[in-house]
C-alpha cells in the first residue's frame, strides 16, 4: 500500500489540459454509483435517480494507495479505482481542484455563512438538538428492557430475541449522549447531566461513528450525541466539516458562543435600547 507521501508524479501538464467537465463512468455492471462528474461547481456523484454535488472547498484532500485512491470528503471517503477508468488521472484531477489538496486552503478563513450552510440554518438562526425523553425516562427504559431481556431467557430458552439486543444499545447510546446541543455561527453550546460547556468551531478535532453515537473530540473534552437525537445528522455533518476544515490548515471561528440567556442576536438597535444599552431580544 501506497502511503500519501509516496504519490505518483502529477503530470506537468495536467492543469493546462484539463477541460471541464469530466466524467468518469462506472463501467461494472452491478454499481450504485453511476459516475463521478468533475466539473467547475464541484466533484459530483451521479446515481440512478439523483446527483450530490461537493464543492471544491469542500473536498478536503487525496489520499493515494496501491490500486486506488481516496477522495476525502467530510466524514467519509470516496474510492476510486479501475471500475472508473483512468482512476489516478481522476484523482490527480481532484487534488489539482481542490484547494485543500494544492495547500491553498491553509490559512483560508471559513465565513459564517459556509457555517450555516453546514448546519442547514440562516445565518442568524440556531440548530437545537435534544433528547426524545427525559434522563430518567430512559433509565426507566432500559431497566424495562433488562428486566424483559431476563424473562426470555428464563422461558424463551434464548430463542426469539432477534434484533431485541440493538434496543439498549439504542438507550444506552441516549444515557451516553448529551441532553442538548445548541450550534450557530459562533459554535457549539452543549449540556451534558445539567452542566453545560462551550465549544468554538476552531476547538473541533475529530468525529467518530460508534454505531448508535458519534463521539466529538475538541481541544477541551469530548462529547457524545445519539444517532436517535432530532437534528443529530445536521449537527454531525457541520462538526464533520469543521474537523475536515482544521485538518487541512482553514481558519475556523474562535471564540465561543456566549452563555443562553447572556445576549441574542438583533436586527438592529432601536431608540430604547440606546438610552438603556443593548438587552436581548429574540
Amino acid at each position: 500500500m501506497l502511503a500519501s507521501t509516496e504519490q505518483p508524479q502529477l503530470d506537468p501538464q495536467l492543469r493546462e489540459q484539463t477541460l471541464l467537465p469530466q466524467l468518469y463512468s462506472n463501467r461494472r455492471w452491478i454499481k450504485t454509483r453511476q459516475a463521478i462528474r468533475l466539473g467547475e461547481e464541484g466533484l459530483t456523484e451521479v446515481y440512478g435517480g439523483r446527483e450530490v454535488t461537493t464543492p471544491w472547498d469542500e473536498v478536503y484532500g487525496v489520499e493515494w494507495h496501491a490500486y486506488h485512491a481516496k477522495i476525502k470528503l467530510a466524514g467519509r471517503a470516496l474510492a476510486v479505482d479501475d471500475r472508473y477508468g483512468d482512476w489516478r488521472r481522476l484523482a490527480q484531477q481532484v487534488e489539482e481542484l481542490s484547494p485543500a489538496a494544492t495547500g491553498e486552503a491553509r490559512g483560508m478563513e471559513v465565513d459564517p455563512e459556509q457555517i450555516a450552510e453546514w448546519l442547514g440554518i440562516p445565518v442568524d438562526g440556531s440548530l437545537v438538538c435534544r433528547l426524545g425523553m427525559p434522563r430518567w425516562g430512559a433509565w426507566a427504559l432500559l431497566s424495562f428492557i433488562i428486566l424483559m431481556f431476563v424473562l426470555m431467557l428464563v422461558f424463551a430458552h434464548g430463542n426469539g430475541f432477534g434484533g431485541f439486543v440493538q434496543v439498549p444499545m439504542i438507550v444506552g447510546a441516549l444515557l451516553l449522549s448529551a441532553e442538548k446541543v445548541t450550534a450557530d455561527v459562533n459554535g457549539v453550546s452543549v449540556r451534558m447531566k445539567g452542566r453545560p460547556q462551550r465549544f468554538a468551531w476552531s476547538e473541533i478535532v475529530s468525529v467518530t461513528n460508534h454505531g448508535q453515537y458519534w463521539e466529538v473530540v475538541t481541544d477541551r473534552g469530548k462529547f457524545r450525541v445519539a444517532g436517535s437525537v432530532k437534528n443529530a445528522a445536521k449537527l454531525v455533518n457541520a462538526l464533520q466539516h469543521a474537523a475536515a476544515s482544521r485538518g487541512v490548515g482553514m481558519v475556523l471561528p474562535d471564540e465561543a458562543p456566549l452563555p443562553e440567556g447572556a445576549i441574542s442576536r438583533m436586527t438592529g438597535p432601536t431608540e430604547g435600547d440606546v438610552q438603556r444599552g443593548i438587552s436581548r431580544a429574540e
